[in-house]
């Protein structure tokens, strides 16, 4: 019979290696077969309730909704505002792409950020000044 070697790391010396004592990293919780570690689930991922505002700089429908109510409240027909009262209502900077394209504040129910439908409003922007005017539509 040949030899068995009693550590696990001596196996590439063409012996027959003895397993490693213990469960096998494929029963060892966090570690896939072949030894590599899982990644850990992020926050958000191991409690689907939870709401994180802040998702690496990413702003969320939550904090859009803000600017939603800011113009329910508001309730006039014509809202004026520069891009910098819009970022201080949602409380997080608006997107590059907000101040480079105007498609950005397009009435389209399927942009996470237009909750101005939500509330009667079209966005008419415009970029080279960075205002938006939202409209009672």
């Amino acid at each position: 019979m040949p030899d068995v070697l009693p550590n696990w790391s001596d196996c590439n010396q063409g012996r027959r290696c003895a397993p490693p004592r213990g469960p096998s990293p494929a029963r060892r919780p966090g570690v896939r077969p072949g030894g590599r570690s899982r990644p850990a689930a992020a926050p958000a991922a191991r409690d689907k309730r939870r709401i994180d505002l802040h998702t690496d700089g990413v702003v969320v429908r939550e904090q859009y909704e803000r600017l939603a109510r800011h113009l329910q409240q508001d309730g006039r027909e014509h809202v004026e505002m520069t891009f910098a009262q819009v970022t201080r209502i949602i409380g997080e900077e608006l997107p590059a792409s907000a101040y480079k394209h105007s498609a950005w504040w397009a009435s389209d129910p399927k942009h996470t950020q237009a909750v101005w439908l939500d509330v009667g409003y079209l966005a008419r922007p415009d970029v080279a000044a960075r205002q938006v005017t939202f409209i009672r539509g």
